[in-house]
Protein backbone atom coordinates (compact mmCIF):
# COMPACT_ATOMS: atom_id res chain seq x y z
CA UNK A 1 0.00 0.00 0.00
CA UNK A 2 2.19 3.17 -1.29
CA UNK A 3 -0.14 5.64 0.39
CA UNK A 4 0.26 3.68 4.02
CA UNK A 5 1.35 6.75 6.30
CA UNK A 6 4.86 5.54 7.56
CA UNK A 7 6.80 7.12 10.83
CA UNK A 8 10.86 7.07 9.79
CA UNK A 9 11.30 7.54 13.62
CA UNK A 10 9.21 4.23 14.27
CA UNK A 11 11.30 2.36 11.60
CA UNK A 12 14.55 3.20 13.33
CA UNK A 13 13.18 2.74 16.66
CA UNK A 14 11.17 0.08 16.61
CA UNK A 15 14.41 -2.60 17.10
CA UNK A 16 15.60 -1.11 19.80
CA UNK A 17 12.87 -0.79 21.55
CA UNK A 18 11.72 -4.34 20.66
CA UNK A 19 15.18 -5.93 22.09
CA UNK A 20 14.27 -4.45 25.55
CA UNK A 21 10.66 -5.58 25.69
CA UNK A 22 11.37 -8.94 24.51
CA UNK A 23 11.89 -10.67 27.41
CA UNK A 24 8.59 -10.12 29.09
CA UNK A 25 6.64 -11.00 25.88
CA UNK A 26 8.75 -14.73 25.52
CA UNK A 27 7.79 -18.09 26.23
CA UNK A 28 9.67 -19.67 29.09
CA UNK A 29 11.40 -16.06 29.93
CA UNK A 30 11.41 -15.66 33.69
CA UNK A 31 10.29 -12.08 32.89
CA UNK A 32 6.78 -12.68 30.90
CA UNK A 33 3.78 -11.34 31.50
CA UNK A 34 1.13 -13.20 33.08
CA UNK A 35 -1.36 -11.77 31.02
CA UNK A 36 -0.17 -12.23 27.25
CA UNK A 37 -2.07 -9.11 26.41
CA UNK A 38 -0.24 -6.01 25.22
CA UNK A 39 -1.85 -2.35 25.28
CA UNK A 40 -0.83 0.47 23.24
CA UNK A 41 -1.42 4.19 23.71
CA UNK A 42 -0.73 6.61 20.83
CA UNK A 43 -0.70 3.95 17.85
CA UNK A 44 -1.24 5.95 15.16
CA UNK A 45 0.63 4.24 12.05
CA UNK A 46 0.84 0.63 14.12
CA UNK A 47 4.33 0.15 13.14
CA UNK A 48 5.09 -0.49 17.08
CA UNK A 49 2.12 -3.04 17.58
CA UNK A 50 2.61 -4.68 13.91
CA UNK A 51 6.24 -5.06 14.03
CA UNK A 52 6.04 -6.66 17.66
CA UNK A 53 2.75 -8.54 16.51
CA UNK A 54 4.77 -10.23 13.88
CA UNK A 55 7.78 -11.64 16.11
CA UNK A 56 5.03 -12.74 19.05
CA UNK A 57 2.04 -14.30 17.76
CA UNK A 58 0.38 -15.78 20.51
CA UNK A 59 0.49 -12.06 22.31
CA UNK A 60 -2.57 -10.04 21.76
CA UNK A 61 -2.17 -6.44 20.79
CA UNK A 62 -4.57 -3.37 21.29
CA UNK A 63 -3.74 -0.37 19.05
CA UNK A 64 -5.38 2.92 20.60
CA UNK A 65 -5.53 6.30 19.42
CA UNK A 66 -7.30 9.92 20.39
CA UNK A 67 -10.31 10.48 18.36
CA UNK A 68 -8.80 13.07 16.11
CA UNK A 69 -6.32 10.56 15.00
CA UNK A 70 -8.80 7.58 14.80
CA UNK A 71 -9.28 7.60 10.61
CA UNK A 72 -5.30 6.98 10.42
CA UNK A 73 -5.08 4.49 12.90
CA UNK A 74 -7.78 2.59 11.17
CA UNK A 75 -6.09 2.74 8.05
CA UNK A 76 -3.14 1.35 9.28
CA UNK A 77 -4.33 -1.11 11.11
CA UNK A 78 -6.66 -2.39 8.42
CA UNK A 79 -3.52 -3.37 6.32
CA UNK A 80 -1.47 -4.69 9.09
CA UNK A 81 -4.16 -6.61 10.48
CA UNK A 82 -4.58 -8.50 7.23
CA UNK A 83 -0.91 -10.48 8.16
CA UNK A 84 -1.31 -10.45 11.98
CA UNK A 85 -4.17 -11.72 13.51
CA UNK A 86 -3.32 -11.02 16.51
CA UNK A 87 -2.79 -6.95 15.91
CA UNK A 88 -6.11 -5.50 17.04
CA UNK A 89 -8.38 -2.13 17.96
CA UNK A 90 -8.64 0.96 17.01
CA UNK A 91 -9.76 1.48 20.99
CA UNK A 92 -10.05 5.03 21.45
CA UNK A 93 -7.69 6.70 24.72
CA UNK A 94 -7.76 10.60 25.24
CA UNK A 95 -6.85 11.56 28.43
CA UNK A 96 -9.53 13.52 30.56
CA UNK A 97 -12.21 12.38 28.10
CA UNK A 98 -12.07 7.96 29.00
CA UNK A 99 -9.65 5.97 30.96
CA UNK A 100 -7.07 3.00 30.14
CA UNK A 101 -8.85 -0.35 29.93
CA UNK A 102 -7.74 -2.71 32.01
CA UNK A 103 -6.87 -6.20 32.50
CA UNK A 104 -3.73 -6.01 30.13
CA UNK A 105 0.18 -7.71 31.12
CA UNK A 106 1.91 -4.44 29.42
CA UNK A 107 0.84 -1.22 28.49
CA UNK A 108 3.00 0.84 26.47
CA UNK A 109 3.34 4.36 24.89
CA UNK A 110 6.02 6.07 22.88
CA UNK A 111 6.76 9.25 21.87
CA UNK A 112 3.29 10.68 23.63
CA UNK A 113 4.42 12.60 26.99
CA UNK A 114 6.22 15.50 24.91
CA UNK A 115 2.85 15.87 22.81
CA UNK A 116 0.49 16.21 25.48
CA UNK A 117 0.42 19.37 27.88
CA UNK A 118 1.31 18.59 31.20
CA UNK A 119 -2.15 18.35 33.04
CA UNK A 120 -3.21 15.93 30.39
CA UNK A 121 0.58 13.35 30.92
CA UNK A 122 -0.51 13.85 34.63
CA UNK A 123 -4.18 12.67 33.76
CA UNK A 124 -2.44 9.84 31.88
CA UNK A 125 -0.38 9.29 34.55
CA UNK A 126 -3.38 8.62 36.80
CA UNK A 127 -5.21 6.85 34.35
CA UNK A 128 -2.13 4.33 33.60
CA UNK A 129 -1.76 3.32 37.15
CA UNK A 130 -5.75 2.81 37.37
CA UNK A 131 -5.71 0.35 34.69
CA UNK A 132 -2.67 -1.38 36.12
CA UNK A 133 -2.12 -4.69 38.52
CA UNK A 134 0.74 -5.94 40.20
CA UNK A 135 1.02 -7.93 37.48
CA UNK A 136 1.41 -5.26 35.17
CA UNK A 137 4.55 -3.64 33.49
CA UNK A 138 4.89 -0.11 31.53
CA UNK A 139 6.99 0.73 29.02
CA UNK A 140 7.06 4.77 28.44
CA UNK A 141 9.84 5.55 25.50
CA UNK A 142 10.42 9.13 24.43
CA UNK A 143 12.87 12.15 25.51
CA UNK A 144 13.10 13.45 29.12
CA UNK A 145 14.91 16.17 31.54
CA UNK A 146 16.93 15.30 33.97
CA UNK A 147 17.06 17.92 36.94
CA UNK A 148 15.67 20.16 34.58
CA UNK A 149 18.32 19.48 31.95
CA UNK A 150 18.12 18.50 28.32
CA UNK A 151 20.16 15.19 27.80
CA UNK A 152 21.84 16.40 24.54
CA UNK A 153 21.39 20.00 22.33
CA UNK A 154 19.09 18.31 19.59
CA UNK A 155 16.66 17.29 22.25
CA UNK A 156 16.85 20.93 23.26
CA UNK A 157 15.65 22.10 19.92
CA UNK A 158 13.38 19.62 19.91
CA UNK A 159 11.68 21.02 22.98
CA UNK A 160 11.59 24.11 21.20
CA UNK A 161 10.28 22.88 18.15
CA UNK A 162 7.17 21.25 20.19
CA UNK A 163 7.01 24.53 21.97
CA UNK A 164 6.32 26.66 18.93
CA UNK A 165 4.11 24.53 17.62
CA UNK A 166 2.06 24.10 21.10
CA UNK A 167 3.16 26.29 24.16
CA UNK A 168 1.53 23.36 26.09
CA UNK A 169 3.84 20.31 24.71
CA UNK A 170 7.53 19.84 25.61
CA UNK A 171 10.01 17.18 26.86
CA UNK A 172 9.19 16.30 30.47
CA UNK A 173 11.05 15.99 33.41
CA UNK A 174 12.07 12.28 34.66
CA UNK A 175 11.34 13.12 37.90
CA UNK A 176 8.20 14.77 37.63
CA UNK A 177 7.14 11.68 35.72
CA UNK A 178 8.83 9.01 38.55
CA UNK A 179 7.09 11.36 41.09
CA UNK A 180 3.71 11.35 40.19
CA UNK A 181 3.64 7.60 39.35
CA UNK A 182 4.97 7.10 42.86
CA UNK A 183 2.01 8.97 44.39
CA UNK A 184 -0.35 6.33 42.41
CA UNK A 185 1.89 3.10 43.60
CA UNK A 186 3.58 2.70 40.32
CA UNK A 187 7.45 2.38 40.91
CA UNK A 188 10.34 2.73 38.10
CA UNK A 189 12.25 -0.81 37.46
CA UNK A 190 14.35 0.65 34.92
CA UNK A 191 15.45 3.60 32.92
CA UNK A 192 17.57 2.96 29.67
CA UNK A 193 19.49 4.70 27.60
CA UNK A 194 18.31 4.17 23.87
CA UNK A 195 19.91 5.53 20.23
CA UNK A 196 18.84 9.04 19.45
CA UNK A 197 19.11 10.76 22.70
CA UNK A 198 15.87 9.06 24.10
CA UNK A 199 14.89 6.23 26.92
CA UNK A 200 13.01 3.68 27.71
CA UNK A 201 11.59 3.84 31.01
CA UNK A 202 9.76 0.46 32.77
CA UNK A 203 7.30 0.63 36.01
CA UNK A 204 5.73 -1.87 37.92
CA UNK A 205 3.11 -1.80 40.97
Amino acid sequence: MTDLPISEACERNKEPIFNIIAPYLEKGSNQRIKKPKFFEVGSLTCQHSAYFAEKFSDVDFITSEIRANQETLKKCLSYYKQSFKNLNGPEVYEAGFNKVPKGYGAYYTANTMHIMSWKEAKTFIKDLAAAMDEDSVLFIYGPFKYHGKFTSESNEQFDKHLKERDPQSGIRNFEDICNNFLKKGVFLKEDIKMPANNQLLIFSK
